[in-house]
């Protein structure tokens, strides 16, 4: 069996997958079934910000459960957000990944392991911003508007969703005509296809209680805080975390007094059972299979790489060169009977 290590000096490698470990207090280990890549790796990688085993996306079979653990037992279908950037325990990239159990969530029967394996970080950062740093109520009478930037990544995509199953009126922004035909047919109404001077004036023109930009450069945080400057009173989330906590500096000397800007890093909140917004993704993670089956939520458009494991480099390459069509890229690293 083998695992991918990133490395310092070589980048990505195909290496032997380390020893089965052993679960501790509190803690699940998932035989993996599909994974799945997000750019947070890649750049780990190559910026050199982390070397091992990486992958917070897995869906598989329960294993072995940790002392203390009472809502899952062995055999149980889950998906997983393992943490990121912190030992080769928990990677997704290796044929058995280890989390803590606030971060494993039971799936529906009908909701198949492929299908799951496009949620677990996304939709836990989705619902970081959302219902933590933004503090979105589950039912809205009013519909207050919110701008989510960048619908077209699996974190725009579920920000989207999940404020629209709040009730709230959602105006997203998206880079692609494909992007644009997944997000109405999601149910988000008003999409606009990136257009910088005609757009920037047509959505200022609203007024948003709330803003997220799942995208976070400077371009599109100035940007931003150039719509948001007219609306009377505005929350705004950048992602952060690393590099990009200059990106929320930066949001914060552009816009005005009356926006409220905050920062979403689902990482570094909600790895820990005590981490701020733990609950919150420990929540949302548990309803995703049912929301999925229920229709609420429509999954990220997936492209199951084959080759298995040996195919991460090559998934990692076409999301740092902007070549995944804005599709989640998922790995079979074994049998639901293996």
């Amino acid at each position: 069996m083998s695992a991918v290590r990133a490395t310092h000096e070589h980048g990505l490698q195909l290496v032997a997958a380390p020893p089965r470990q052993a679960p501790h207090q509190g803690e699940v280990l998932i035989r993996n079934i599909y994974v799945a890549s997000n750019p947070k790796d890649w750049k780990l990688s190559e910026w050199n910000l982390f070397e091992g085993i990486e992958g917070s996306d897995v869906a598989g079979i329960v294993e072995a459960v940790g002392h203390g653990v009472a809502d899952l037992r062995h055999g149980d279908r889950v998906i997983a957000c393992t943490p990121s950037a912190t030992s080769d325990r928990c990677g997704a990239y290796q044929p058995f990944s280890i989390a803590p159990e606030h971060l494993v969530a039971r799936i529906p029967p009908a909701l198949s392991l492929e299908e799951a394996a496009t949620l677990p970080l996304c939709f836990a950062t989705a619902s970081v911003a959302v219902h933590g740093v933004l503090r979105v109520a589950v039912s809205h009478q009013t519909r207050p508007k919110i701008l989510v930037n960048g619908v077209g990544s699996s974190i725009g995509f579920y920000a989207a969703q999940l404020a629209r199953h709040a009730g709230l009126d959602v105006h997203a922004i998206v880079r692609s005509a494909f992007s644009a035909a997944k997000a109405r047919a999601a149910g988000i109404d008003n999409v606009y296809i990136f257009d910088d001077d005609v757009l920037q004036l047509e959505l200022a023109r609203l007024d948003f209680a709330y803003a997220f930009d799942a995208v976070s450069t400077p371009a599109t945080v100035r940007w931003l805080c150039g719509v948001l400057a007219t609306s009377a009173s505005c929350t705004f989330s950048v992602l952060a975390g690393g590099v990009l906590d200059d990106v929320a500096a930066l949001a914060r000397a552009n816009c005005p007094p009356h926006v409220d800007v905050r920062t979403t890093n689902a990482g570094a909140t909600s790895q820990t059972p005590d981490s701020p917004y733990a609950e919150t993704v420990r929540h949302w993670l548990s309803q995703a299979g049912a929301l999925v089956l229920a229709g609420k939520i429509q999954t990220q458009p997936r492209q199951v790489l084959a080759g298995g494991l040996a195919r991460v480099p090559d998934g990692l390459c076409l999301l740092r060169e902007g070549r995944a069509g804005s599709k989640k890229l998922v790995y079979q690293v074994g049998s639901v009977h293996g």
